[in-house]
């Protein structure tokens, strides 16, 4: 199928004055758009749905685009896809199978042509969330169908380098998950209570994945500072996510592997309870939880005031802020704990503001402020709202304490920041002007 394009952007450009633009108009003009016709069988299913139909069309045409957009795109279809009616569509149709398979080789494709890790990891977290629904849809027998296509995406998966492994266990609707819930419905498929069923999966294909993520996800861990050093007296908070423990997890692992054999040639109820046996490992998400409550039993670790007189209780509250602080800053220069990074932002500034209220330690507070700043500036991208607010309402509290010293040190740091400008880039398709967020929260901020 071909589609002409709907503008001659060539005739545009000699109307426009920049050269450089001219230039990149000539480079990514096309007459026309061809789409494959695995493709253009996905039309198929929706065919009635009008308003469906063409918001597919349009985005087949521009994946057949020789200069795709990926980052475009991929938000498209996630909730083209994502959405209840197109995904039973798809599903019940005869031929669904084939068309899950034809959607998860798009997603590969732009794993492939990833320019930037986290454009990756935008592929990889639309996909997983695309497999974790289609696997909820996997009841009244539809898995014999489909199986064949979920061995072969994890397949896929088991071949990936050990940094895009690290980049798919962070997803938010991890492989494990979604390979659960298929156990889930084979298991009822088969009307029985116990594990004496054939597996959905292929169990070699299952380990093979498991076994590299588990691996690539301790070995990650082990390359950063042992949290242990952050143990405070009475607070044993570290111990899951502690270098100790992770070597343990890799011991415990290889005995696993060893009786994988064993467990397969025993049949499927003893090839379950060995699989289940996974869950045990924790993944890469549930040390980043583990690092989450780690840092919330820290803040309300310390002695009972009511044991120790006032001087020692303030102390105590000093020392206890100090060292979460010290923690919160260990967590913002680790970048496999971002998705609580925003969090620790927040907890950072809290301390931060007790320290200045508490009016103890100047030098101590000042070399935190540096430090903050410096985490602030290099955060700002991802959390603009979060890192503005902070340096407001630090600044608001350091000026109602009158420390000339401290206000020196605020204001270098402020202007050195930097300031978020407008950066308009363009208009999107709501008429809306496509700028930086940030930019009106900083002109309030400032």
């Amino acid at each position: 199928m071909r589609f002409m394009t709907p503008v001659s952007r060539m005739d545009h450009a000699h109307s426009l004055q920049s050269s450089a633009l001219r230039a990149n108009l000539r480079e990514t003009a096309v007459d026309s758009v061809s789409i494959a016709p695995e493709h253009v069988r996905l039309l198929e299913p929706v065919a009635g749905l009008a308003g469906v139909s063409r918001t597919l069309e349009r985005l087949l045409v521009e994946l057949s685009h020789p200069f795709r957009n990926w980052r475009l795109i991929l938000p498209e279809l996630r909730r083209f896809l994502l959405s209840r009616s197109c995904l039973n569509q798809y599903i019940d149709h005869e031929e669904g199978h084939n068309f899950f398979a034809t959607f998860v080789d798009l997603f590969f494709q732009a794993i492939n042509e990833s320019r930037t890790e986290s454009e990756r990891y935008e592929a990889l977290e639309v996909l997983t969330a695309y497999l974790h629904a289609v696997a909820v849809l996997m009841s009244d027998g539809r898995l014999a169908r489909f199986s064949s296509v979920f061995d072969a995406v994890i397949a896929r998966f088991s071949e990936f380098d050990e940094g895009t492994l690290l980049l798919l266990s962070q997803t938010h609707q991890p492989v494990r998950r979604t390979v659960t819930i298929l156990v889930r419905h084979a298991r009822t498929d088969h009307g029985v209570d116990g594990d004496d069923y054939p597996l959905p999966l292929d169990p070699v294909i299952i380990r093979t994945l498991a076994v590299r993520a588990l691996r690539a996800t301790y070995g990650y861990w082990l390359n950063q500072p042992d949290p242990d050093s952050f143990e405070r007296e009475g607070c044993r908070c570290f111990e899951k996510i502690s270098h100790r423990s992770l070597e343990e997890y890799l011991r415990s692992l290889a005995v696993w592997e060893g009786e994988a054999a064993v467990s397969g040639a025993l049949g499927d109820p003893f090839l379950h309870q060995h699989l289940r046996k996974l869950i045990d490992f924790p993944s890469f998400l549930d040390l980043v939880r583990g690092y989450k409550q780690a840092a919330s039993e820290l803040a309300r670790s310390g002695r009972a005031h009511s044991e120790i007189s006032r001087q020692d209780a303030q102390n105590d509250a000093l020392s206890r802020i100090s060292h979460n602080l010290r923690f919160s800053v260990h967590i913002l220069e680790i970048d496999g704990l971002g998705l609580i990074h925003e969090e620790t932002l927040r907890d950072l500034n809290r301390n931060l503001l007790r320290l200045v209220r508490l009016k103890q330690r100047p030098r101590e507070l000042e070399d935190f402020l540096l430090r903050m700043f410096a985490l602030l500036k290099s955060n700002i991208k991802r959390f603009p709202d979060t890192a503005l607010h902070c340096i407001e309402t630090l600044g608001t509290e350091i000026f109602k304490r009158n420390n000339s010293r401290l206000i020196e040190v605020f204001l270098g740091q402020t202007v050195r920041f930097g300031f978020q400008h407008s950066d308009v880039i363009g208009i999107g398709s709501d008429w809306q002007p496509l700028c930086n967020p940030a930019h009106l929260r900083n002109i309030r901020v400032w």
